[in-house]
């Protein structure tokens, strides 16, 4: 057999066999190669429970609003003291023509009273501050039509309480609100060495009252409390 037809017959024979080989290459799938530029995916994290991780409700705190302080009384007025029976008071009548206008001294009646030109009633002074009092006459005198702008001015004369008997220095001193039968003896110099301490009597209106000073200087809350016009007397011991 001639060389041509051999090489004829074999490519015949190989050229099926090439083309198979080739077929099966082409449908192998392979896997696509990584995109450098795309993302890694994070792992997902799990989650925790509804409630394990959310913030404690906040807490409400009610603070409690004080109640207001109750509107002062008559009686309770912090511009000045209490005028009683028998106070003397220097008034003032100014805001009106001159021709009314006057400065007047009063005395506090026994009834606790005082009266005022061009009013027919009398007005109650007793158990009232001066501040207050000012006020009633004042809107007396509106309400009535007498004077359209009155101003009155009160000032209350000074009170005192008489000390006598075994100390050292007997006088007349200011009452204070304060003023205590042991502060009184104090104020005059103290006890001479021949006063009974055990026997301090206060000459009141409404009657006599005693105390012992030695029991009052070792407790204090039974020292007695005086009032204008108190009379303060220290006797003699008779040992």
């Amino acid at each position: 057999m001639s060389s041509p037809l051999l090489a004829r017959l074999l490519l015949l024979v190989l050229l099926p066999l090439l083309a198979s080989c080739m077929g099966e290459t082409g449908s192998t799938s392979t896997a696509p190669a990584a995109n450098p530029g795309a993302e890694t995916p994070f792992a997902t994290l799990p989650t925790a429970p509804a409630g394990v991780n959310d913030p404690a409700p906040a807490t409400t705190t009610t603070i409690a609003t004080p109640a207001p302080a109750p509107a002062p009384t008559l009686n309770d007025d912090p511009s000045g003291d209490i005028l009683r029976p028998g106070d003397i008071l220097t008034i003032r009548l100014t805001g009106v023509p001159n021709e009314e206008s006057f400065i007047s001294e009063m005395k506090v009646d026994e009834k606790g009273d005082i009266s005022m030109p061009y009013i027919p009633t009398s007005f109650r002074a007793a158990g009232y501050t001066s501040t207050r009092l000012k006020q009633a006459i004042e809107d007396a005198y509106r309400s009535r039509h007498i004077f359209t702008t009155p101003n009155i001015t009160i000032v209350p004369q000074a009170r005192f309480v008489n000390v006598n008997g075994e100390v050292r220095s007997p006088q007349r001193i200011v009452f204070t609100n304060d003023l205590t039968a042991l502060k009184a003896v104090t104020a005059c110099g103290g006890f001479t060495d021949f006063a009974n301490r055990r026997d301090i009597q206060i000459l009141r209106k409404t009657g006599v009252l005693h105390l012992n000073a030695l029991e009052a200087i070792k407790n204090p809350s039974i020292d007695i409390p005086l009032q204008a016009g108190d009379q303060v007397q220290i006797p003699r011991s008779i040992f």
